[in-house]
């Protein structure tokens, strides 16, 4: 059950307000008329999304349009079938929600509203495709957009996280392990060396040094820590813009950024356009994609350049986010008018960008962490072995 707020005014003009619960906005709309209340306002209430559930995985909502995709294409009526998939699903997370659609559908409402209201469904692409989908009376040709779109999409994310999760690994490990012997191995070394009164070797006083240091402020560290990323989350909106110009200056992993945001925003447009989405709205639905304030603010120009009748390769052109070969495939594609293939033509370039800069990424980021790691534990080692190795000077 959803728990919608709701404003309403009776037959005698007066304002009444309050919650009802109800499995969907219609059945709520239904509650509330058949009280005799006309509804000025109808809301759904916000959860506590820190106690909430998580959202259905990506491949539990990929398998349930492959599932939808193949009961429209064996002619089976769309009430049965989701039906039958609240029985089959698997997904827990998402079994409430193909309940939802299901009860939508069978109060009248089209697939694309009863899709569209669904949380765990909301996707601004899916759901104009849908859309469109349904006016044109295709609807299975939507759905297999969808999929492709889905598969597209989430292939390359897998790609890039893949290649970043060893590296993210090693870095870690490094820095708990080197934690580790800071704050409680080289305190042992410390207090037996000290036992001698003998001179040190400097490399053994720098790491009994930094080490006393690391301890002695430890609560210090993790309270900054704390502040500093609770001080970036309040003022997120001011500093997004000067983090989004910065994460592309990063070694490789800005490259892999910008080619993954391109290639997101021409996925998106060529989607729309197999769609027949209105070339201005797949602009906004591929800048919803982006996820990035310096790209919102350059589709705002792009698009308002648009209206205003200029050329696509022209104002994709000025925005300077896009590659020269970009904007000379954007200009055949306004005289020829094949948006979707050149748009689609674009993304795959793009998506073969990151595979070659994954490649050179993981040839150089895993030995440079490894040589890290190597020079970190032997330096230790190093440093607390060698007033052993000169027993003749410590001793």
């Amino acid at each position: 059950m959803n728990t919608y707020i709701w404003k309403a005014k009776d037959n005698n003009g007066i304002i009444h307000s309050g919650e009802v619960q109800a499995r969907n906005p219609t059945l709520a709309k239904a509650y509330l008329s058949e009280n005799n209340l006309y509804i000025k306002r109808l809301k759904e209430k916000k959860r506590n999304t820190f106690f909430s559930k998580k959202r259905p995985s990506h491949k539990s909502i990929h398998t349930l349009y492959k599932s939808l995709f193949n009961l429209v294409t064996a002619n089976i009526p769309l009430s049965t079938g989701l039906n039958i998939l609240v029985k089959v699903n698997t997904d827990k997370r998402l079994e409430k929600c193909i309940k939802n659609i299901h009860e939508c559908i069978l109060t009248g409402d089209s697939f694309y509203n009863s899709i569209r209201r669904q949380p765990e469904l909301r996707n601004t692409v899916t759901n104009s495709i849908l859309e469109n989908a349904e006016s044109a009376g295709n609807l299975k040709l939507g759905l297999s957009q969808i999929i492709n779109y889905l598969e597209r999409t989430q292939s390359l994310k897998q790609k890039i996280k893949k290649a970043l999760t060893y590296p993210c690994i090693i870095l870690i490990s490094t820095i708990l392990i080197f934690a580790f012997l800071t704050i409680f191995i080289i305190p042992e070394f410390e207090k037996l060396f000290n036992t001698y009164h003998a001179t040190l070797p400097y490399s053994t006083k720098l790491i009994f040094s930094f080490s006393s240091v690391i301890r002695e402020n430890i609560n210090t560290g993790i309270l900054f820590f704390i502040s500093t990323i609770l001080t970036l989350r309040i003022f997120k909106k001011y500093l997004k813009t000067t983090v989004d110009k910065f994460s592309f200056k990063l070694f490789y992993l800005g490259r892999i950024r910008k080619y993954f945001i391109n290639s997101n925003i021409f996925r998106t447009l060529s989607t729309s356009m197999s769609a027949n989405i209105d070339i201005i709205l797949a602009l906004q639905l591929a800048n919803k994609t982006t996820n990035n304030s310096v790209y919102n603010h350059a589709f705002r120009k792009i698009i308002d350049q648009l209206r205003n009748g200029n050329a696509l390769h022209a104002a994709l052109d000025e925005s300077t986010l896009f590659s020269p070969i970009d904007i000379q495939i954007v200009m055949v594609a306004e005289r020829t008018g094949g948006f979707a293939q050149a748009f689609d033509q674009i993304a795959t370039g793009y998506e073969r960008e990151i595979d070659d800069v994954i490649t050179r990424f993981s040839s150089t980021a895993e030995p440079l962490i490894m040589l890290l790691l190597g020079l970190l534990v032997g330096g230790f080692v190093l440093a607390m072995y060698l007033p052993i190795f000169k027993l003749g000077s410590v001793f």
